[in-house]
């Protein structure tokens, strides 16, 4: 004796990771945007039973019945800014040493004579590159 019936199964649809390209992360770094959420398809069949035992099975229709999202997983591009050709003294040391005049110390509170002798040459901007740092 044949007989024959419908069958339902769901399918997981695995999601896809998608790389984007982020200027605001520093380079190589890697930041999930959005995680990813598998779909969902149903799959229906109709089986055909012989004395009560399944001897064929043929897809009727396959329908997605939830999209998968995409994972999005943002990748690093920016680079490390050159480094300055001047710094800020104060930044750097946490003072700064005026030359030839008293100085404000970090605590604010006084002032104390903190001067740096020049040596008795005349200088240009380019040779001064060994105070850069020390000096204000």
């Amino acid at each position: 004796m044949q007989a024959t019936r419908t069958e339902v199964e769901t399918r997981e649809i695995p999601y896809e990771t998608r790389l984007v390209r982020d200027p605001a992360l520093p380079s190589g770094a890697r930041k999930v945007e959005s995680p990813g959420v598998p779909g969902v398809e149903t799959l229906r069949y109709l089986v055909t039973l012989t004395d009560g035992r399944p001897t064929d099975r043929k897809l009727i229709d396959a329908v997605v019945t939830r999209q998968p999202q995409h994972r999005v997983v943002a990748l690093g591009t920016r680079h490390p800014a050159p480094p300055s050709q001047h710094r800020n003294c104060g930044e750097a040391l946490n003072f700064c040493v005026p030359l030839g005049r008293k100085a404000m110390c970090a605590d604010k509170d006084r002032q104390e004579d903190a001067s740096i002798p020049l040596p008795d040459l005349v200088l240009d901007s380019d040779d001064l590159g060994y105070l850069e740092g020390l000096a204000c």
